[in-house]
């Protein structure tokens, strides 16, 4: 699995504020109703990173074992052989 690029989550929208009531109902609608997609976009980042994470970390497992592998394969040196006569 190579690692991919999360998906860009949509802005909120403006907040409500008590300071603005004329404005208040409206933009709390709008604002509560737009939580459940920025929920299911967030949980597919979570996911994105989790699984680059799992990649990540499986290369840098296979790779020290490559190197361990290379690593033993250098100290046992060339191997020489004869032939039988």
């Amino acid at each position: 699995m190579s690692q991919t690029a999360p998906t860009a989550v949509d802005a909120l929208p403006t907040a409500p504020s008590t300071n603005a009531p004329s404005t208040f109902a409206t933009l709390a609608d709008a604002f509560i109703a737009a939580l459940a997609t920025f929920r299911t976009q967030i949980n597919n980042i979570a996911t994105n990173v989790y699984n680059n994470a799992v990649d990540a970390y499986n290369n840098a497992l296979s790779a020290a074992t490559n190197a361990t592998a290379a690593s033993a394969a250098v100290a046992v040196g060339p191997r020489v052989v004869q032939a039988v006569t």
